[in-house]
């Protein structure tokens, strides 16, 4: 396979009755390289690069896995290819499983010689509307009992939506929740339902979304602290942070200091961007939301205190009923809910569109003109 003239762009979703929907669209992978080029100059697009290897020497046929990817409503992989160097001429078949099931429309057959070492070029994106398991899985089949088989894969990790056209970035800070947990589908989000919104409002713009499940304020100050925010192109940094300083019954004080000092940081970054921090969304135990409540307070003790244009808060922890499931993720323990789903993320971003229509909302839009 000397060369490739197009790649399968797999876009994978749970629709509402439980039931995978899968569509594919052939796109000319010369486009993608320049738009992957560009994003890497702008280092936005790509949030982490990841490579593994597999190593086998069984004698008989089988399934072997390659590789587990969680694809969410907020990321997505990039599969470039494989290498792969065996001891004796064996046959490969490569395939991509989602949940056990074959989800490749064009698996690759092919046979490797003894000590000729072969690159096969997949350059498949993986994404789902879900966090449903997808492999990238091997079928070896040999006769030699001493065969031994080695296969090396490399990609890329995207958690940004493809608008290369756009002239402005969004910068998200936040956790789980940004990552995609709790929407069926990248266009449920809050997030992307925010950026839309704005481009139909004459912003051009697209989402750059760093989140990292299971974090802190403290954990973000750290990567502030480190430049990894400090992107080309960012007109503007939302902040949505709380949820697990509130589980980890953070203070207050610490909350509100984190922040702070996070924000002295990205004011200075390349592009002078705007900031608007955003409390965490609804959580549904009592103990969890008595912080929430006090973190909701020290962000309007932020916005007085720096009383600047560039700097704004907003409070989305009120905008579902915190104790009704309904708005959250089916997969959250009852009682400690806080993954809002796709009722959940449309009531959060009912409060976000009524603040874009305000003054300060609507200079955020002009911004991004």
């Amino acid at each position: 396979m000397k060369n490739i003239l197009s790649i399968i762009l797999l876009f994978c979703s749970i629709s509402i009755f439980g039931q995978r929907s899968i569509k594919s669209e052939i796109i000319n992978i010369a486009g993608l390289d320049v738009a992957m080029n560009e994003y890497k100059q702008q280092n936005s697009l790509i949030t982490d690069s990841f490579r593994g290897t597999v190593t086998y020497a069984q004698g008989t046929s089988g399934n072997y896995a390659l590789a587990g990817f969680s694809p969410s409503a907020g990321k997505a992989y990039f599969l470039k290819g494989i290498w792969i160097s065996t001891t004796r001429t064996v046959q490969f078949q490569i395939i991509v499983n989602q949940n056990s099931a074959l989800i490749s429309q064009a698996t690759h057959l092919f046979i490797v010689e003894k000590n000729k070492p072969y690159y096969l070029p997949l350059g498949i994106i993986l994404r789902n509307g879900f966090s449903t398991s997808t492999s990238l899985r091997a079928w070896y089949d040999s006769d030699q009992t001493d065969a031994v088989c080695n296969l090396a894969y490399d990609g890329i990790v995207i958690t940004d939506d493809v608008n290369t056209s756009a002239k402005n970035t969004i910068l998200w800070i936040g956790d789980s929740i940004l990552n995609g947990t709790g929407a069926t589908a990248t266009l449920n989000m809050y997030a992307f339902q925010t950026r839309y919104y704005m481009t139909s409002q004459g912003a051009s713009v697209r989402n750059l979304i760093k989140a990292i499940s299971g974090t802190t304020t403290t954990d973000h100050l750290k990567h502030c602290q480190n430049q990894v925010y400090n992107i080309k192109g960012v007109k503007q940094i939302i902040i949505s942070l709380g949820t697990n300083d509130a589980g980890q019954s953070i203070s207050k004080a610490t909350y509100k200091a984190n922040l702070k000092a996070m924000i002295d940081i990205l004011l200075n970054n390349e592009d002078l961007p705007n900031i608007l921090v955003l409390s965490n969304p609804p959580v549904e135990n009592s103990t969890s939301n008595g912080f929430v409540t006090q973190y909701v307070t020290a962000l309007s003790e932020i916005e007085s205190e720096y009383n600047s244009s560039r700097v704004k808060t907003l409070n989305i922890s009120a905008a579902f009923d915190r104790t009704s499931s309904s708005f959250y993720a089916s997969s959250d323990t009852a009682g400690s809910r806080v993954h809002p789903n796709d009722v959940g993320n449309a009531a959060i971003y009912t409060v976000i569109n009524t603040y874009l229509q305000t003054v300060s909302g609507l200079a955020i839009i002009n911004a991004l003109k």
